[in-house]
């Protein structure tokens, strides 16, 4: 796929002008646009000649939040995560319906709609606390199965997110997922260390501290995408 078509760089492709994850959002909500998910990025740019330009080489950002708790531990009224580099807590309102829930993760795409409201915000609680809001609670999924470790894996449908049995590596459709205790942010593309080359952007990162840098690519919003109720 040598033209990842309506897709263009929100940062830099010099890489002089990257964003941490609040920083990714707060910009795209500003410009009104949306950031291109994970399954987009996968299905659009992943493997196009665009992606193996050295000039845009990951790590690069997705437009897809991941909110999980550690393996084995029910979900409560609220998820939560600290960046060990800034020490920001972050904390993300758990739905009912995951509330109790073992081994899931949650997942929900930043969308702006044709109106300019932004589905995805960051909002100061005070005392190094940031709320990471979705505006909308019925567009948060429960990714069942998530996996309690790194490793190979097939993908879900929806969100591109690794989930289930462990596989080989050399099933082409397999993606590698990297995870830690717990966390709250975007997934990111591209930045696993000694994949190198093709293996690279199949890594699909939900370990990222939101402290991090790294690019964005935005997404213009298909017609058939619905508006934010």
């Amino acid at each position: 796929m040598s033209n990842p078509g309506n897709v263009v760089v929100l940062a830099k492709a010099d890489g002089t002008d990257k964003f941490n994850q609040r920083e990714a959002i707060n910009r795209a909500n500003q410009r009104r646009v949306t950031i291109l998910s994970n399954k987009l990025f996968d299905q659009r740019l992943a493997f196009s000649d665009v992606s193996r330009s050295k000039s845009i080489a990951g790590p690069v950002g997705t437009g897809t939040i991941i909110v999980y708790v550690a393996p084995g531990e029910k979900m409560r009224g609220y998820a939560h995560y600290t960046d060990e580099t800034t020490g920001i807590k972050y904390a993300f309102k758990v739905p009912k319906k995951a509330v109790g829930a073992k081994n899931i993760a949650l997942a929900v795409n930043h969308f702006v709609d044709a109106r300019g409201r932004s589905l995805i915000e960051y909002e100061d609680k005070g005392k190094n606390q940031v709320l990471v809001k979705s505006n909308d609670e019925s567009k948060i999924t429960i990714v069942e199965a998530f996996p309690a470790e790194d490793g190979w894996y097939l993908t879900e449908k929806k969100f591109g997110i690794p989930v289930g049995a462990a596989v080989d590596i050399f099933d082409k459709d397999a993606r590698h997922l990297g995870r830690t205790n717990e966390y709250i942010g975007l997934l990111v593309r591209g930045n696993e260390q000694g994949l190198g080359g093709y293996y690279d952007w199949r890594n699909v990162s939900a370990a990222e501290r939101p402290s991090s840098l790294f690019k964005v690519w935005k997404n213009a919003v298909p017609a058939s995408e619905p508006a934010m109720r």
